[in-house]
């Protein structure tokens, strides 16, 4: 059994931690729910570490296939779950009483910060683009793009045949420019 160190494991992690954060943010669509992922998957990965056949070759697929899993549990357990205007919950007295112990307080946004506290506009649009797509199309953008995964491994990671993959994210692509397309064209009218 070739059991990875606790500092190879470290090491590893902390290699590929901003590519799993992005992977599960755009399959999820929060950043809260990513992170929460990520912390899920390292515990799991870490526990069950004698299970990545390869040590530090195969790690990267390996915690990026954990991630990809825990999202997509996430997203079905969301499906379960019915959403509620935060709105509403202004009207409940408890409700009220817990706004400010860490619910939504936060920047709220979809964007990072770029380090300067100031929203980085450019990481604000490219999630809001992200999330005008369904769940299954943004995923296969997310393991492509951001995972740099090829398609073979995406259909492998995802347990669709190559096909579907390849749809899926030429789907996603077209209805991309269709929204830049379109948010070009606002754009224009306005400053005229």
């Amino acid at each position: 059994m070739n059991l990875l160190r606790e500092s190879e494991f470290v090491r590893l992690l902390q290699k590929e931690q901003g590519r799993l954060l992005r992977v599960a943010w755009l399959i999820l669509g929060q950043e809260a729910d990513a992170w929460d992922v990520l912390q899920s998957a390292v515990e799991q990965a870490w526990i069950h570490r004698a299970e990545c056949r390869g040590g530090s070759e195969t790690f990267p697929a390996w915690i990026r296939r954990i991630v990809t899993n825990l999202s997509l549990t996430e997203l079905r357990r969301r499906r379960r779950v019915l959403p509620i205007d935060p709105h509403d919950l202004s009207a409940i007295p408890e409700a009220a009483s817990l706004g400010g112990a860490g619910g939504s307080g936060g920047s709220g946004g979809t964007g990072g910060t770029g380090g300067t506290g100031e929203p980085d506009l450019t990481a604000m649009t490219v999630q809001d683009l992200l999330q005008s797509l369904d769940a299954n199309h943004r995923q296969v953008v997310a393991l492509r793009y951001l995972a740099d995964l090829p398609l073979e491994q995406i259909a492998a990671e995802l347990d669709l045949p190559l096909g579907t993959v390849k749809s899926r994210l030429n789907r996603a692509v077209g209805r991309l420019r269709q929204v830049l397309a379109a948010q070009e064209d606002d754009e224009r009218r306005v400053s005229r």
